[in-house]
């Protein structure tokens, strides 16, 4: 087999890999939180805004006091549509209080979700690249 081919195979194969583990921690990660973390209500008492992208700064009280944290997401409208004020319900991990899901969370399941499917198109074309390179 040709070098070119090799590279190309492994220019697919470890991004693919890389999206894959990464799709799975996160999926994991958030998953922990919103099944074993402790569930609150919380208060979003800003919005951060970067251009159209805005990431909601969220305060909740836990065994520790009152935690003022920003959401690990930043997203568009489609995936946050809080306003300043606005009450919502979260999970935070009791060993990290500082990290928190909301409970409706629709942007990891995307990002995860997109991670994965670019995890899988890698993985298959590292297998049909040397079909196709000739």
């Amino acid at each position: 087999m040709e070098l070119y081919k090799i590279i190309v195979i492994v220019g697919c194969f470890l991004p693919g890999i890389i999206f894959l583990t990464v799709s799975i921690i996160g999926f994991r990660r958030d998953n922990y939180i919103k099944t074993r973390g402790i569930p609150v209500q919380a208060e979003v008492v800003e919005i951060m805004r970067n251009g159209k992208n805005y990431r909601p700064v969220v305060e909740y009280r836990t065994s520790e006091g009152i935690i003022r944290v920003k959401s690990l997401y930043s997203g568009s409208g489609v995936f946050f549509n809080f306003k300043a004020g606005d009450k919502v319900n979260i999970f935070y991990d009791e060993n990290k209080p500082k990290s928190f899901r909301f409970e409706n969370d629709k942007i990891g399941m995307f990002l995860w979700g997109l991670f994965f499917f670019l995890g899988i198109m890698g993985l298959i074309m590292s297998c049909f690249i040397p079909f196709v390179l000739v």
